[in-house]
């Protein structure tokens, strides 16, 4: 999480904001995930998460067994098929994580008061910017609109992403990667809260809207 906000901070100086969002994406899909699992119960969520790994490696391995190759040793797959039918249940999906971690951490973390329906908590923030970095991570239309513009004569001119649209997504990261930071002081005892409410106010950070 940490490298991925360096990454998007380095991105800045470019000003190529629809990579920044991009990468947001990723960010806010790890930190969710994270929060998910460092809640109770958490043996037991960390056996969803190590199932789906699971399947997720058997899908790449039959893939490449289709053509006549493989990423894994015979008795690597034979652990991984045992591990996957050995624990019942899935991993939810991200939104659904989103949520879960909402209702546990609400309660237990003073800085997360608010539910779901709250643009900041995790699950607002998965309409906010998971949602809005997908027309960006797939190819759409939407998309597309980011590197081109529409001239008087009804041709287009394709271009760079523009310096002025969108803003750079520099707040939003900063509350994603705090939250994650906030659930970590909680869960792990570290780092302590006060260093992190340091860092975040000694600059004058503001969220962006997305859309």
């Amino acid at each position: 999480m940490a490298g991925t906000t360096g990454t998007i901070v380095t991105l800045r100086s470019s000003q190529s904001a629809n990579d920044g969002f991009c990468l947001l994406r990723v960010l806010y899909e790890h930190v969710v995930t994270f929060a998910w699992l460092a809640a109770d119960p958490v043996d037991e969520r960390i056996d969803l998460f190590r199932k789906n790994d699971a399947i997720e490696r058997i899908k790449a391995d039959n893939d490449l067994r289709s053509i006549g190759d493989y990423s894994l040793e015979p008795e690597t797959r034979r652990q991984l098929e045992a591990l996957r039918d050995s624990i019942a249940g899935n991993c939810p999906k991200v939104p659904q994580r989103a949520e879960i971690a909402d209702l546990y951490w609400k309660d237990r973390i003073e800085e997360f008061v608010e539910d779901s329906t709250s643009p900041y908590s995790f699950r607002g923030m998965y309409r906010q910017l998971y949602r809005h970095g997908s027309f960006l991570v797939h190819p759409t239309l939407l998309g597309l609109n980011k590197v081109t513009t529409q001239n008087p004569d009804g041709t287009r001119t394709i271009h760079m992403e523009a310096v002025d649209r969108p803003p750079f997504p520099i707040g939003l990261t900063v509350v994603v990667q705090g939250a994650a930071l906030i659930v970590a002081e909680h869960a792990l005892q570290w780092p302590p809260l006060g260093t992190v409410n340091n860092i975040v106010s000694s600059h004058n950070w503001v969220p962006e809207t997305v859309g």
